[in-house]
């Protein structure tokens, strides 16, 4: 009778643990992308990232094409 206690016991102990970690588990957010700052082109107006964009003479191009069109 003690053993079956005992058994009960430690079921409940551990059903309860496995109950309060999923409670207090905070949920993760949706999106984790990093966020990058954005320029145009200044001779197409397409957006790009800045480490992306070729940049002369203080703008901003989406390739070397544009660069040369732009001169």
């Amino acid at each position: 009778m003690i053993i079956k206690l005992v058994i009960l016991f430690i079921i409940v102990w551990v059903g309860l643990r496995i109950y309060h970690t999923i409670q207090n588990k905070k949920p993760e957010p949706l999106m984790k992308k990093k966020t990058r700052d954005m320029v145009s082109c200044t001779k197409c107006g397409i957006h790009i990232p800045v480490d992306e964009a070729v940049k002369d003479k203080g703008k901003y191009f989406c390739s070397q094409d544009h660069i040369h069109r732009e001169n």
